[in-house]
């Protein structure tokens, strides 16, 4: 699991292409192909360029119907158009992502936002 994070991170923070990230990680170029679970996490957080696009479009075409991909984002759907960049490849994704999805919104307060309790010492100093 951590060659496939690996993997992410230098595909889509330092645009490296498949070859080089599998010369650079020794792993076969087919390896997030056949990951059975990918999670894209905080989708849509950072701008992406042409060549990024068209390989996270190829990693998404390549897994499309055959295996799980897992999306968390605070981006909504409606807006992923304006992220990608180019509206046929933004097309091109969501067509594959949405062919079979469960989408789950989660509404409340931010689990990050809450006061943070106090905690107590052992010893408090009794002045």
């Amino acid at each position: 699991m951590r060659k496939i994070k690996d993997v992410l991170r230098l595909k889509l923070q330092a645009g490296l292409s498949h070859e080089r990230i599998a010369t650079c990680l020794n792993i076969s170029k087919g390896v997030v192909a056949r990951t059975d679970v990918l999670l894209l996490d905080d989708w849509g957080m950072a701008a992406m360029d042409a060549q990024t696009r068209a390989d996270l479009l190829e990693i998404i075409d390549d897994r499309a119907a055959t295996k799980a991909t897992i999306i968390t984002s605070q981006l909504p759907i409606e807006h992923w158009h304006a992220w990608v960049g180019d509206a046929t490849i933004a097309d091109a994704m969501l067509d594959r992502l949405m062919q079979r999805h469960h989408r789950f919104t989660l509404t409340g307060e931010s689990l990050r936002q809450r006061p943070k309790t106090a905690k107590h010492e052992k010893n408090p100093d009794p002045s």
